[in-house]
């Protein structure tokens, strides 16, 4: 018997790569001549940036820098001085498969970060950058749809047909004024640089999206060089980028970051620094994806042959969330009063970030890592570390055990209070991004064929059955275990879903 089977080619993502690379930072650091000798390293950090991610056949290759700053007091009179370095690096990975036209999420971090003074004009240099990686890809699968003269079952999907993601890095410079109630600029120690997203707009084949940068600057005065100045600006931003293919009905997250960024002071004519010129170079990440509803073929018999039926197991993803949620939260840590006379500012960066998937909620748990700047009893600078949880829940609904997201955290805004001697209150605004998965496997069928020298064997003066059917059971079954019509059970118990609602007596006709 000639079967004319419909087939269809779908498209589905595949994860090829979900895993961690890792990239150690060595570095042995002599001064400048220019720099005071080191006397106490009071803090050190890594933050890693992911330049470019490029996807070339099987190989995946990662360019990046990790910026280094120490900030320590010098010999010389106490006082605090900053140092910075970069680093690049690059990171390949062989994947098991061509992946040309997949996409990449990385999320870097530093793991770890020792800096040793070896001498006054000497530090040593160790740490780790992890980058959390998912390389997946489009697949086109061939599927069969239909056939004549066979009962087909089919499994209503939505799965991720489409995913994408566009970037674009721009440059902002700016103009900045220290304000009139601000004591003029000696020399800058600190500063930080975030940019988040506010608002969007997508168009046909663009999106419109605005942002806004808070930098966060900490210098040293001439009038009390003792006691540093903070200064916070905001800058808005915006951008058009062009996403070929997105529409109004896919779901989409975009986040900015803050790639490099440069202060050059500026000195008027008294000889007075009131303002700065920064030069940041920001990048702007748009993430896509999209389900459609799809038919898969999972299971047909014929009703009047024995079939040869061959299923394969297909690994599908369905778009759950594409989440973009703020998320206050509040803190407190405990102060020694022998220990802090005066605070000079806090820094912070969100650390430790996971998540689990509770009921209907994926509950995100972090720590923020909290640098106390200040003077001690003694007057002499000090820097108390603290981890501080914070914590976000999001709404997602019900949610399976194997789901993949890739969550960014940034805390978009930062305030404290010194409650009492004793404490200090944190109030902050986490933003989170990130496009949250559901995966699943699926059985359909690859190939088929009938067995023309096994026909059914029936009763040829039986043309209608009566069947004792239990609440829940389906049709489907029922017509197979029979080897009759779906439609024929259906129509002639006047059934409108695939399943018996209750107990009852159901009369099964039969067909060749």
């Amino acid at each position: 018997m000639d079967l004319n089977v419909c087939r269809e080619n779908i498209t589905v993502n595949e994860l090829v790569f979900n895993g961690t690379l890792e990239h150690s930072v060595e570095l042995d650091y002599m001064l400048p001549d220019y720099c005071p000798n080191i006397f106490q390293v009071l803090k050190s950090s890594l933050t890693p940036k992911i330049m470019s991610a490029r996807l070339s056949g099987s190989k995946l290759t990662i360019d990046g820098i990790a910026f280094l700053r120490i900030l320590y007091v010098c010999e010389e009179n106490n006082r605090m001085h900053q140092i910075e370095q970069k680093q690049a690096f690059t990171k390949t990975l062989e994947l098991k498969e061509d992946c040309s036209d997949g996409t990449v999420s990385i999320d870097a971090k530093c793991d770890f970060l020792n800096c040793r003074a070896v001498n006054q004009r000497r530090l040593d240099i160790r740490g780790a950058v992890t980058m959390k990686t998912v390389v997946s890809k489009p697949k086109a699968v061939s599927v069969v749809q239909n056939c004549d003269n066979l009962q087909m079952h089919h499994k209503s999907m939505e799965i991720v047909s489409q995913r994408r993601s566009v970037s674009k890095e721009f440059t902002v410079k700016e103009l900045l004024e220290t304000g009139h109630s601000k004591p003029p600029i000696q020399d800058i120690l600190n500063y930080e640089a975030h940019a988040s997203a506010k608002d969007y707009k997508i168009l046909a084949n663009k999106i419109i999206c605005k942002g806004e940068i808070s930098l966060h600057t900490l210098y040293c005065c001439s009038e009390h060089p003792e006691r540093p100045e903070v200064i916070e600006h905001a800058i808005p931003i915006s951008q058009i980028v062009d996403f070929e293919g997105i529409d109004e009905s896919c779901q989409s997250v975009h986040y900015f970051e803050v790639l490099e960024y440069d202060i050059d002071l500026q000195v008027d004519d008294d000889g007075e620094c009131r303002s700065f010129q920064i030069t940041m170079k920001l990048r702007i990440t748009c993430e896509m994806s999209k389900n459609t509803s799809v038919q898969l073929a999972d299971d047909c018999f014929s009703t009047g042959y024995e079939m040869k039926l061959t299923t394969q197991s297909l690994r599908v993803e369905h778009l759950r969330k594409a989440v973009w949620e703020q998320s206050m939260f509040k803190s407190s840590i405990s102060l020694d009063q022998n220990q802090i006379s005066y605070l000079y500012d806090i820094l912070y960066e969100p650390s430790d970030i996971s998540w689990k998937a509770v009921e209907t909620e994926i509950e995100l748990q972090c720590k923020l890592k909290i640098s106390i700047l200040a003077l001690n009893s003694e007057n002499m600078p000090v820097c108390i570390e603290e981890n501080v949880p914070c914590s976000a829940k999001i709404d997602a609904g019900a949610l399976s055990d194997d789901l993949l997201f890739l969550p960014k955290i940034q805390i978009s805004s930062l305030s404290y209070n010194i409650s009492s001697v004793e404490e200090l209150e944190l109030r902050g605004e986490m933003e989170i991004t990130g496009m949250l998965y559901e995966s699943s496997s699926v059985n359909i069928i690859s190939e088929l064929s009938i067995d023309e020298e096994h026909p059914k064997q029936k009763d040829q003066n039986c043309a209608l059955r009566i069947y004792f059917a239990e609440q829940g059971e389906t049709v489907w079954e029922i017509a197979k275990r029979y080897s009759t019509s779906v439609t024929g059970i259906l129509e002639q118990n006047a059934l409108e879903g695939e399943t018996v609602p209750e107990n009852s007596m159901i009369f099964i006709p039969m067909v060749d």
